[in-house]
């Protein structure tokens, strides 16, 4: 069975179609694991961050003297 060309068209349009929405998905679902990533990331990053500079400012404690 041979395919006419406005066949192969139609099939054509259909295929790149597919693939639009398949890509249109993929970056949708990229974009939102990145987002997401990036919230936790700013949570593990930025609320430790006043402890830590609390704790970095303070003085060392005082060494005893060896005799």
């Amino acid at each position: 069975m041979q395919i006419c060309g406005l066949e192969r068209a139609v099939v054509r349009a259909q295929v790149l179609q597919k693939v639009a929405d398949l890509q249109e998905a993929i970056s949708e679902g990229a974009t939102s694991f990145l987002l997401t990533e990036f919230k936790y990331m700013g949570v593990f990053m930025v609320r430790p961050s006043p402890s830590q500079h609390v704790l970095l400012l303070q003085p060392a404690p005082a060494r005893p003297r060896s005799l």
